[in-house]
């Protein structure tokens, strides 16, 4: 092969053929010594004319398929200047944020995205989210303020940098004070709040094989570019991090960029494929879809690869009807989810990134005498949070982990609002395991309580931080004075003529009134025909104040409560002579809208609702809305000019007003609309028109260290229990999650019968036989290790057990098994009760000592006809599935010796003893 040949070969050139002399029937024919080769007309041209063209092109144009990459370069060159300061790591993209629509509510916030340099060489992304805002401008200075933080704090960040976790924190502790952060008109202008002080990183859209190579037609400048562009060949240089990945089709939309794609797909409602993350080979890189932007793709971090600890899990969960005089209502409500990732599965919401085991255990605590609040946040809490841990492939940092469940408890309480329930409300407590990482959050009384043996209890997630945060919203509130000093439980509107009467006597009736007040008008005592008398009656009635509160200052006991009370009324008088000078029409309407919600405690009826908007009840929220902007609308307008909290809070109680005058159907509406928290889900009428109750979350990520650990999610009704007697109850049964949770139980209702009780015992054994190790440190020598498994010569499982049997009202009465029926009356929680007798008995009860303290147990107390068996009560040799898998998955995990939790199957409820 010559030169010629094979440079011709090197470009995917045809042979030479041999060229002919002279010319063509009726033209000039080519050069007479050159090679030539013909092509039909389609091939080049598309019409019906033939070409002959020379097969070896004096200058080889190849097509550049790098635009994409170098205007992506452009742009992401522009991004890595921010004023003076230049972001100058390479490899690494600077930081960039994006505004977006927030599920809580007609609110936008900025998502701020920061990458770094693991010590591994893989990218990084962390993500975070500043406040809710009204409007885009406002979310942009955020964007913009913490883009600048970010600049300045991670610039310099190395790979695998010591300094990266306190450059976080300096972070998230600017996000923190965004929150209490109020723009204003100036700071709203310049560059911060234009449209390109975000998403200043690149976006590519989308496009299959076939767009690329007819857009690669469109753009070549010569036929001959067209005929001897060589195809480019795309090389695999790197492996997508995680599992589940597959390479793209040719008829696959990809993003628009040159390589060798991966794609992660997830199923959609319809069962269709959704694409929600792209991997070039060629390059390494990640891209995932844009926040609400359908179509659009940008960089991103490398996915999480997901690790298998050893940690065993195992559950028990009790919740205990309140023994109140009006009946048993069961108001906490309990989901433990022992396999999230199966769930999520089967929810078309995979979780494919994170680490296993994962489950997740919330437990919902019922208030104002209610389980509606409860029943709909314990159905649908799984539903908030799956889809945004299904929505992240990437590592997950703690404070990250909390927003995800800070988040999805906001979305489930704006659910919770607008349900028939709006009015009833609930505390929680949630724990999420992955791996070993443990992440907990708690609202209202609830509580989460950590054991490890011969160690005390710990209190996770405590709230003093939570309760600060509270502390500052209900002042902003205008919330009773006493509240913190005097414990006193929240209501929506002011004190009643009947409270005010029943006080002991004119100094605690004031203090009463003035603490108690909902609104300036109340603490001043100004009725509404008393402010037709125009401004001279606000001096007057501060006046009246003063002179009722000067014996309470000479009082020691009352000295406090008077100096609050004062500073109120004074703030009160100057608020409503700012009114008042105002315009007097409007300050009269304000104070009617007050008093209505006074008049009602705090929810409206339909009635009074429509009777004020000057509608009839049910007449649809068009003709609401119509009545608001009939009478109050431009009035509201006018008193905003002077205080844009109270108008703001004035249509508020509008809004209210108009969708209980727009709907004809009924609610639940408590009967005692007191509340003792300042922290929970629901509670419409103590939200929505002043924020007496909030969602500060109380929260915590840990590590857990190898060895076994007990964890208890506990309500308000368990209150009773402090963390020392759990700690206690953790050395008795902390193997045994089941048991936990009835004994809590039967100790909180000891201490409060009118209650209800929830409990979630959840046993986590981290680490390869520390359950073992830990048992021999307590009772001296070790255990017998669980033998190789028996097996039959077929190949069954088999092993032999002793079953302590309580049978129950509607257990199966098909039992060739059963010694007896189950006593008249006996329901499954006594047989589980009684069950948890025998396990603190025999837990007293020496190792060596325990096969022949069972089996007299046995025949004391089984129902099940094995109790008979001499010596040892058993039912000899098990084979896998004779009894069942309910059966079959406590027997065959236990060990030699070993005593099993409570369990309940057809036959009624079992503890076993396993003997081989």
């Amino acid at each position: 092969m010559d030169a010629a040949e094979r440079n011709r070969a090197a470009y995917g050139m045809p042979p030479e053929v041999e060229g002919r002399e002279g010319g063509r029937q009726g033209g000039r024919g080519p050069a007479p010594g050159s090679a030539w080769v013909k092509f039909r007309a389609t091939q080049v041209l598309g019409g019906s004319a033939a070409g002959i063209f020379s097969s070896v092109p004096p200058e080889y144009v190849q097509k550049d398929n790098s635009n994409q990459e170098k205007e992506a370069e452009e742009v992401e060159a522009t991004a890595c200047r921010m004023g003076e300061m230049t972001w100058q790591l390479p490899g690494v993209p600077p930081p960039d944020f994006s505004v977006i629509n927030d599920d809580v509510g007609p609110s936008v916030r900025a998502e701020l995205n920061v990458f770094t340099r693991k010590a591994d060489g893989t990218l990084r992304e962390m993500r975070l989210r500043g406040p809710r805002r009204k409007t885009v401008p406002e979310a942009r200075k955020d964007g913009s303020d913490l883009r600048r933080v970010a600049f300045h704090r991670f610039a310099a960040v190395g790979p695998g940098d010591a300094a990266k976790g306190a450059h976080a924190e300096a972070l998230l502790a600017r996000a923190q004070e965004l929150e209490e952060v109020q723009w204003t008109a100036v700071d709203l202008m310049g560059e911060d709040v234009a449209e390109g002080a975000e998403r200043r990183l690149p976006e590519f859209t989308t496009a299959t094989q076939a767009e690329k190579f007819k857009e690669q037609e469109k753009s070549v400048s010569s036929l001959r570019e067209w005929i001897y562009a060589k195809k480019e060949e795309q090389l695999e240089n790197y492996q997508p991090a995680g599992p589940s990945w597959s390479l793209a089709g040719q008829a696959m939309a990809v993003p628009r960029l040159p390589g060798v794609w991966y794609v992660h797909e997830r199923q959609q409602e319809g069962g269709r494929p959704l694409p929600w993350l792209f991997f070039n080979a060629s390059s390494g890189k990640y891209y995932r879809r844009v926040h609400g932007t359908p179509g659009s793709w940008v960089q991103a971090g490398t996915p999480h690869h997901p690790e298998s600890h050893p940690v065993t899990i195992s559950s028990g969960v009790m919740c205990q009807p309140s023994a109140a005089p009006e009946g048993a209502r069961k108001d906490d409500l309990a989901v433990a989810l022992l396999d999230l990732p199966r769930t999520a599965q089967a929810l078309k919401q995979p979780v494919p990134f994170i680490d296993k085991p994962a489950a997740l255990f919330v437990l919902v605590d019922g208030l104002r005498s209610s389980n509606g609040a409860s029943e709909f946040c314990a159905k649908r809490f799984h539903s908030q949070i799956l889809p945004r841990l299904s929505a992240r492939s990437d590592p997950l940092e703690d404070h990250e982990l909390v927003a995800v469940m800070r988040d999805s408890l906001e979305s489930l309480d704006a659910a919770l609002l607008d349900s028939a329930a709006r009015f009833s409300g609930c505390g929680v407590a949630v724990a999420l395991l992955l791996g070993r990482r443990l992440a907990v959050c708690t609202l209202g009384d609830c509580r989460v309580v950590l054991c490890r043996k011969r160690r005390q209890a710990r209190l996770l997630a405590p709230t003093a931080a939570a309760h600060c945060a509270a502390e500052r919203r209900l002042r902003a509130a205008y919330a009773p004075l006493d509240l913190a000093t005097a414990g006193r439980p929240l209501h929506a509107a002011s004190a009643g003529a009947e409270l005010l009467a029943a006080a002991p006597s004119d100094s605690e009736r004031l203090l009463l009134r003035i603490a108690r007040a909902a609104h300036p008008f109340a603490a001043l005592g100004l009725s509404v025909a008393n402010l037709q008398g125009g401004v001279p009656v606000v001096p007057r009635a501060l006046a009246e104040c003063e002179e009722q509160l000067q014996p309470c200052l000479a009082q020691d006991h009352l000295r406090e409560r008077a100096e609050n009370a004062l500073a109120r009324v004074r703030e009160a008088a100057a608020e409503v002579e700012s009114f008042m000078s105002m315009d007097a029409y409007v300050t009269q309407i304000l104070a009617e809208l007050y008093y209505l919600v006074d008049e009602e405690d705090g929810i409206v009826t339909p009635k009074r609702a429509a009777a004020l908007l000057g509608v009839e009840p049910g007449c649809g929220e068009a003709a609401a809305q119509a009545g608001i902007d009939r009478r109050y609308r431009a009035l509201m307008t006018q008193l905003a000019a002077v205080s844009p909290s109270h108008a703001q809070r004035g249509l508020r109680i509008l809004a209210e007003l108009a969708e209980a005058a727009a709907k004809s159907g009924a609610w639940w509406v408590p009967t005692e609309k007191a509340v003792g928290v300042t922290r929970a889900l629901g509670f419409r009428d103590l939200k929505r028109q002043r924020p007496l109750v909030g969602l500060e979350l109380a929260s915590e990520v840990l590590q857990l260290e190898d060895g076994l650990h007990f964890l208890a999610l506990l309500t308000d009704g368990a209150r009773g229990l402090d963390e020392v007697r759990l700690a206690q109850l953790a050395e008795v049964h902390g193997s045994r999650p089941k048991a936990a949770s009835l004994r809590i139980a039967a100790d909180a209702g000891k201490s409060a019968p009118e209650e209800a009780v929830g409990v979630i015992a959840v046993t986590l054994q981290v680490g390869v036989e520390t359950e073992a190790r830990e048992r021999a440190s307590d009772k001296g020598p070790e255990p017998k290790k669980r033998k190789v498994e028996n097996l039959t010569p077929g190949g069954k499982r088999k092993v032999r057990v002793a079953s302590l049997l309580m049978k129950y009202s509607g257990a199966s009465e098909a039992d060739s098994l059963a010694r007896r029926k189950a006593p008249s009356g006996r329901t499954q929680a006594n047989a589980e009760k009684a069950l948890m007798e025998v396990l603190e008995e025999l837990a007293k009860v020496q190792p060596k000592e325990l096969a022949s303290k069972f089996a007299a147990m046995c025949e004391a107390f089984s129902d099940c006809k094995s109790a008979t068996n001499k010596p040892h009560a058993d039912l000899g040799w098990v084979l896998e599935g004779q009894f069942g898998k309910e059966f079959d998955a406590v027997a065959f995990e236990l060990e030699v010796g070993g005593l099993s939790d409570i369990f309940t199957t057809p036959r009624g409820a079992h503890i076993l003893y396993r003997l081989a």
